[in-house]
């Protein structure tokens, strides 16, 4: 036994000051790293000592695991005092689809749909119109999007959108502006059917919604009618919300110079 003296209530203590189970299986999977927090004071340890449990029995290899990616006791013990947290790595997510903003407002969007080739939901609707959308985004803007599913994001099983979102913030992707769903929706025709697509923005309550409702609009196409839609996903964001590991996100690549990229580059 590689840690004979930590005991399991010690390794509660060390998940919970981690952030816990969550941030460990994403140092288990290699999507965060463990990094100084900065601080000079020390936490008192027995802030975080409960006796009751808090996460599933561990296996003693899984615990070595967990004790092995903070690096070691001493790792585990900076994670404890506050010296170390666990902060997700910065990445680069390919770029999907570039476009030059056109339908920055809802009513272009009402407009280019004539064909009634896409719907879009009551909710969603009232979302568009609201007061956060009515600075809309400039047109004639260039625009990057990615796209990527929960899984490859690094979450297999799927995870809590909560989890997802604060993951994203922390490693470099972009919101995009709530107006951007009406031209991401026009050009995504060839989005598969039950294949939603959650468009990563700040989440915001739906008007004539309870406060802890926040939501975010989301990209789908409907078996029964085959139209694709604008719709809302619709979620408290809390911890026991979920994403399926097949759900895509869509979020915006920031535009990089060439002047950055060579800096980028030589580093």
């Amino acid at each position: 036994m590689k840690y004979p003296k930590v005991t399991w209530s010690y390794l509660q203590d060390v998940i919970s000051a981690a952030g816990g189970w969550a941030r460990i299986n994403m140092l288990l999977r290699g999507q965060v790293m463990v990094v100084s927090s900065g601080k000079k004071k020390l936490s008192r340890v027995k802030d975080w000592h409960c006796k009751e449990m808090r996460f599933p029995a561990l296996s003693m290899e899984l615990s070595q695991s967990i004790l092995d990616a903070l690096g070691g006791l001493k790792g585990a013990k900076r994670i404890l005092n506050g010296k170390a947290i666990l902060k997700a790595k910065p990445r680069q997510f390919p770029i999907w689809k570039t476009f030059t903003t056109k339908l920055t407002r809802l009513e272009n969007f009402v407009a280019a749909n004539k064909a009634k080739e896409f719907g879009i939901s009551h909710d969603a609707q009232a979302i568009l119109e609201g007061p956060h959308c009515q600075t809309a985004a400039e047109k004639g803007v260039l625009v990057n999007l990615a796209k990527i599913s929960v899984a490859d994001l690094g979450f297999p099983k799927g995870e809590s959108l909560p989890v997802i979102l604060s993951y994203l913030d922390e490693c470099g992707a972009a919101h995009c502006h709530w107006s951007l769903v009406l031209d991401t929706r026009v050009l995504y025709k060839n989005q598969g059917i039950d294949e939603p697509a959650v468009i990563y923005a700040e989440p915001i309550v739906v008007p004539g919604r309870p406060s802890n409702c926040r939501s975010l609009l989301k990209l789908t196409h409907s078996p029964a009618s085959g139209r694709r839609w604008i719709d809302v996903h619709e979620d408290d964001l809390n911890e026991h919300s979920h994403l399926k590991p097949y759900v895509e996100l869509i979020m915006v690549v920031p535009n990089v110079s060439e002047a950055e990229r060579t800096k980028k580059s030589r580093k």
